[in-house]
């Protein structure tokens, strides 16, 4: 019984084996950002995080409070 679990399991991890190679992701959320495109003159969408004005917290703006 529990070589069939194990088996399972194992069958259903080995799609993800290939992010095990890569370096852990951290993104600071202490300062809430919104994201932000903008089109170049040459056409090239260029994507950014702004910081959000008149927010304090992440929770804040989760929670939906009035802004600050």
């Amino acid at each position: 019984m529990s070589w069939i679990c194990a088996n399972s399991w194992g069958i259903y991890l080995l799609p993800g084996k290939e992010v095990v190679d890569k370096n852990p992701v951290y993104r600071d959320v202490a300062l809430p950002t919104a994201p932000n495109t903008e089109v170049t003159a040459r056409g090239d969408i260029v994507y950014s995080e702004k910081s959000r004005q008149n927010v304090r917290k992440l929770e804040s703006y989760v929670k939906g409070e009035p802004l600050v």
